[in-house]
C-alpha cells in the first residue's frame, strides 16, 4: 500500500513529495547506530509536542482576537465618534461651549474618555469661567446709554435755538412746555 506524505522545505518554499510504503517504515525504525526506537514511544512524544503546540496556537488566535477587539474600540474614538458613556456625560457635565471643543480634541489626542479629559482640563476650564464672568460683570463692550428724558427748559432753549426733533412725543411736550411759560408769567 503506497501513501504519499507532502514536505515543505520552509527555506526553498519548494514542495516535495516523499513516497514510501510500510515495508520502508519498518526498515527506517532503525537508527544509525543500530539501536532498536520504539515507535509508540515516538509517536506519544511527536503527538504530545503538536498537542503542546495547538494549544498555544490556540491561546495566541484568542489572544489576538482580543487585541483586535480592543484596537477597534480605541478606533471609534479616534476616528470621532462618541461612545455613550462620553455623550451621557456631556450632556451632564458643565462644561461652556466654547470649552467643548478644546476638551474633545484633548480626549481625542490623547486617547482617553471625555470624563477624564475634562477632569484633567478642569482647572484651566474654572480660570476660562472666572474670565468670562468678570467680562460679563465689567461690561466691558461698548453700550448705549438709554436716552433721558430731556426737561422742559432745555427742550425750550433747543427749540429757540432751531433745533427742533421730529419727535412726536417732544413736539406736544414743547407745545405744553410754551403753554405753562405763557400762564406762568
Amino acid at each position: 500500500m503506497e501513501n504519499e506524505n507532502q514536505d515543505v522545505n520552509l527555506q526553498n518554499d519548494t514542495e516535495e513529495t516523499v513516497n514510501f510504503n510500510e515495508e520502508s517504515v519498518e526498515a527506517t525504525e532503525t537508527e544509525e547506530t543500530g539501536a532498536e526506537v520504539d515507535v509508540d514511544a515516538e509517536v506519544k512524544r511527536q503527538t504530545a509536542v503538536l498537542y503542546a503546540r495547538m494549544k498555544q496556537a490556540e491561546a495566541d488566535a484568542k489572544k489576538a482576537k482580543a487585541e483586535l477587539a480592543n484596537s477597534s474600540r480605541s478606533e471609534t474614538k479616534v476616528s470621532g465618534e462618541l461612545g455613550t458613556t462620553d455623550v451621557i456625560y456631556l450632556a451632564k457635565a458643565d462644561i461652556h461651549d466654547d470649552d467643548m471643543d478644546e476638551v474633545l480634541r484633548h480626549a481625542k489626542l490623547h486617547n482617553v474618555s471625555v470624563k477624564e479629559a475634562h477632569s484633567y482640563l478642569k482647572p484651566i476650564l474654572d480660570v476660562h469661567n472666572e474670565q468670562r464672568k468678570t467680562a460679563e460683570a465689567s461690561n466691558v463692550g461698548s453700550s448705549k446709554r438709554g436716552s433721558g428724558k430731556i426737561s422742559d427748559e432745555v427742550l425750550l432753549s433747543k427749540a429757540s435755538k432751531g433745533e427742533i426733533s421730529g419727535n412726536d412725543a417732544d413736539i406736544e411736550r414743547l407745545i405744553e412746555a410754551r403753554f405753562q411759560a405763557k400762564k406762568g408769567k
